[in-house]
């Protein structure tokens, strides 16, 4: 008997792993795109991302790993990063059958500024274009993607309407960053992003001093900082002597939503 239920659970783990092995692989440039494509997808493929949430932009390059799973995937789900077209033009090197989908295609971009994913709004275009192409690599689950993207664009305006909401009682009107990275979030919620021209990598003395009177002398005290720009020591010799409170922060963040929201919330904090 003990040997009969062995062989059932055996042969069952077997199939589990034959399943898993099967599923057919989408790439996509960023984790938060691995998080949208996995709403409506669900576990019908694998979706792998060419970077992960320590990237560092815009100097990424993918890794020779990346490019020998990449030689199996069915398609390369854009979304306009830097580089994007020379990792695809690599991966048709060895994969000439791969797809390309451009999850942007309606999505008003301001030029050079690819983080359109932190905008609610604009992910619900983005979501709209990855439907359009599940459908055309798997027509016969359209009935299925469709519940899932309807579901999602659903739960995205009320992540829009609760972001507005908390805005009400937002305590700041405006922020520092080195780069634009959040100008579609603050365009949409009607937020001044104020960008500090200064090297965020050296801890020299003489550019330290410079930051600190930048801070003291910008209309805003707060400041976010992609946490893969700054070692700890940036924080330990800036942050005491400003006004300014130093968010780290991963715009590259899997867990989107979670990422979004405590960005919302810091706004309406009191003031250092």
């Amino acid at each position: 008997m003990f040997k009969n239920i062995f062989i059932i659970g055996f042969f069952t783990y077997c199939i589990f792993l034959t399943s898993l092995i099967a599923k057919d692989t989408i790439l996509v440039s960023v984790p938060p795109q691995q998080y949208f494509v996995e709403q409506i997808a669900k576990d019908n493929f694998n979706i792998k991302s060419m970077m992960d949430e320590n990237s560092i932009l815009p100097t990424y390059k993918p890794t020779s790993q990346q490019y020998v799973w990449a030689e199996d995937a069915i398609a390369y789900f854009r979304i306009g990063m830097y580089d994007e077209n020379e990792w695809i033009k690599s991966i048709k090197v060895t994969n000439k059958k791969i797809k390309v989908f451009d999850t942007t295609i309606n999505v008003k971009k301001k030029a050079i500024n690819p983080y359109i994913w932190l905008d609610p709004m604009l992910v619900r275009i983005q979501a709209k274009n990855i439907y359009n192409a599940l459908v055309k690599l798997d027509s016969n689950n359209q009935a299925f993607y469709k519940k899932n993207y309807l579901s999602f664009v659903n739960h995205l305006s009320r992540i829009d309407y609760q972001i507005r909401t908390i805005l009400k009682k937002r305590r700041r009107h405006s922020f520092i960053i080195y780069e634009p990275i959040w100008y579609y979030y603050a365009k949409r919620y009607n937020i001044k992003q104020i960008e500090l021209e200064a090297d965020p990598y050296s801890l020299d003395d003489k550019n330290i001093l410079y930051i600190i009177n930048q801070l003291n002398r910008l209309a805003s005290n707060i400041m976010f900082i992609p946490n893969y720009y700054v070692p700890k020591e940036f924080f330990k010799r800036v942050e005491p002597k400003t006004k300014v409170i130093l968010v780290p922060f991963s715009h590259l963040a899997y867990n989107w939503e979670e990422n979004i929201m405590n960005i919302t919330k810091i706004l309406t904090y009191q003031s250092k």
